[in-house]
């Protein structure tokens, strides 16, 4: 069974973002993301997903959001925490979760 895992950077404020966007830019952080997270799911809110400019590549990208009907290009729509996990748990090999935010989820 796959393991999930929260990942998040924060400011010593416990800031996660600002208006969409990530506070900082430190090239090892993201590197550092990116090693981890790839070929996991990872699962993200409609505003982080927003922030993005395309899906995260090697990665399946799944999006929580009120809008049962929202339809974005790269990434499964869910609308509940509980049916995010569900479809990353179906995927083969089993592989890690990653829950990447925003402050809603």
């Amino acid at each position: 069974m796959a393991q999930i895992n929260i990942i998040v950077a924060y400011s010593r404020d416990y800031i996660i973002g600002n208006q969409g966007k990530m506070p900082w830019h430190i090239p090892s952080d993201l590197g550092y993301f990116k090693k981890t997270t790839m070929g996991s799911p990872v699962i993200m809110g409609h505003t982080t997903w927003n922030s993005l400019k395309g899906p995260l590549p090697g990665r399946l990208n799944i999006v929580l959001s009120r809008n049962a009907s929202l339809n974005l290009q790269g990434a499964e729509t869910v609308t509940s925490l509980k049916a995010a996990i569900e479809l990353a748990q179906q995927q083969e090999p089993a592989q890690d979760i990653f829950i990447m935010g925003g402050a809603q989820v």
